[in-house]
């Protein structure tokens, strides 16, 4: 498998790691800026004769298999557009997907008139954890998950929220979603560039099958992440950071008295999860793109898109709850994130 990854910054060059734990060949690195470059070659990440400026010429010379797209999220549609009509046969792309929704619509058209198998790197399904999160929120000791709550400190909506909101989405395996928002500007500079935006705010986004998720953080909130999952028979809250699980629910002789019994007697139990590890998560999705696995496709990303632009919609319209398959009318309109 050949490979290349364009842009090369944080978050680049974990993938440039990601491939060589595949095991695969990394035939090329382009960045437009030289010093992340530099700084690729200098922490022995790729070879400095294989380093690009120019998308392509890196296309043209190389020809990949699979391309990684990890540059800002306003350079994410062109370059995915230019690797699938040179006939890259995989894509994965950053996440947000793309900065408008027409922007994600041209992608994927692109792709599937290209052969081009697109995906965009949500990789929280792929952490043990949460495969274990998803088995015991639908274990008959807790009855099946009914919402899930996050609060944090200064995530971003578009940068992590969407994390959380692409696993609630895997979770309850709904494709429609109805949103209301509460969100303003984040105030402090972003890491990326003075252009680049981010939201902070309250978001409530309720899936078809009736579960609610609940995302709350704001500028002046400097700490942490913890999620509460709620569940007909009991409760599970996580400590993202500190790494630990704490799970509550019902004895079975209790679970079919009312849920107005909230105080009965409680089974609980406390465990520690494993060490955050990004760059696994990336292997795993690459892995499944070039597999045909349970990835997150160019769909999925747009999902998230949409999910994002019915929020500031929402927020921006006396806070209305959106239909999120209903904002056809903004499919054009861009936004400044990263």
């Amino acid at each position: 498998m050949k490979c290349v990854v364009i842009g090369v910054g944080r978050m680049g060059r974990r993938h440039l790691e990601a491939v060589r734990m595949c095991g695969w060949s990394l035939a090329g690195a382009c960045d437009a800026n030289e010093e992340s470059l530099q700084a690729a070659v200098g922490e022995g990440l790729v070879e400095p004769s294989a380093c690009f400026k120019n998308v392509d010429e890196l296309l043209s010379k190389i020809k990949p298999d699979l391309a990684i797209v990890s540059t800002p999220a306003d350079f994410h549609c062109e370059t995915v557009c230019k690797a699938a009509v040179a006939g890259v046969k995989y894509i994965l792309c950053e996440k947000p997907m793309a900065v408008s929704l027409e922007e994600c619509d041209r992608m994927i058209a692109t792709c599937e008139s290209n052969n081009a198998v697109l995906g965009v790197n949500y990789g929280r399904r792929f952490f043990k954890e949460f495969q274990w999160i998803k088995k015991v929120l639908q274990s008959p000791q807790m009855g099946g998950m009914r919402n899930m709550s996050v609060m944090a400190g200064n995530i971003g909506m578009c940068m992590t929220g969407t994390h959380f909101i692409e696993v609630f989405a895997w979770f309850t395996k709904s494709a429609r979603f109805q949103v209301v928002a509460f969100l303003e500007d984040d105030p402090n500079p972003n890491p990326r560039g003075a252009h680049y935006r981010d939201a902070v705010g309250l978001l409530r986004l309720v899936a078809e099958s009736g579960e609610v998720l609940m995302i709350s953080f704001g500028s002046d909130q400097g700490h942490g992440i913890s999620v509460n999952y709620g569940c007909q028979n009991g409760w599970m809250v996580t400590d993202e950071m500190n790494r630990w699980v704490r799970l509550c629910y019902r004895r079975q002789e209790d679970r079919t008295r009312s849920s107005s019994r909230y105080g009965t007697p409680s089974v609980v139990k406390v465990a520690n999860m494993e060490p955050l590890d990004v760059v696994k998560s990336s292997v795993n999705v690459m892995k499944a793109l070039v597999g045909g696995g349970d990835f997150p496709s160019g769909k999925i990303g747009r999902r998230m898109v949409a999910i994002l632009v019915a929020a500031h919609l929402s927020s921006e319209n006396g806070h209305r709850v959106l239909d999120v398959d209903s904002i056809g009318w903004a499919r054009e309109r861009k936004f400044a994130w990263a």
